[in-house]
């Protein structure tokens, strides 16, 4: 299916792809969706460029008022399960942050405002790798059997 996505009602649809694992979407921070919109099917005539769902998503705009948010989300191998083929006693070392701000207020009381906001995100992933070293024994028995390999 072809999906189309809009940002504030412009278009960021990859042209090549059209999808949003190709890299042509800009996914925005949670703490900066204001509103967003799924439709399926029956799509008004902004909307109904592609035969698959429409996505809109609108961000926020300053207010006269000063608002602030920060946040922070963290994962760990605390409780996380041993790999059953791992051969180490415990769940492999896992660190995941991903931590944000966002601010908005006025710079010109009813006139000129302004939203920031600001996403990071850190991950320290260790994954053990299954290998196979042959021992002596093995490779002499398959040179013996493959003489194209001596």
């Amino acid at each position: 299916m072809d999906n189309s996505y809009q940002l504030n009602g412009g278009n960021v649809n990859d042209l090549q792809q059209s999808s949003i694992q190709s890299g042509g979407f800009p996914i925005p921070n949670p703490d900066t969706i204001q509103e967003f919109r799924v439709e399926s099917m029956l799509f008004t005539t902004e909307a109904g460029s592609t035969p698959g769902g429409q996505v809109a998503v609108t961000t926020p705009s300053g207010t006269n008022q000063f608002h602030a948010d920060i946040f922070e989300f963290t994962r760990n191998n605390l409780f996380d399960a041993r790999n059953t083929f791992d051969a180490i006693s415990g769940p492999a070392p896992f660190r995941l942050n991903q931590f944000g701000a966002s601010a908005s207020g006025s710079i010109v009381p009813a006139k000129t405002f302004f939203f920031v906001s600001y996403e990071g995100f850190r991950q320290v992933l260790e994954q053990p790798l299954q290998g196979f070293v042959p021992t002596d024994g093995f490779r002499m028995q398959v040179v013996a059997t493959s003489p194209a390999l001596a």
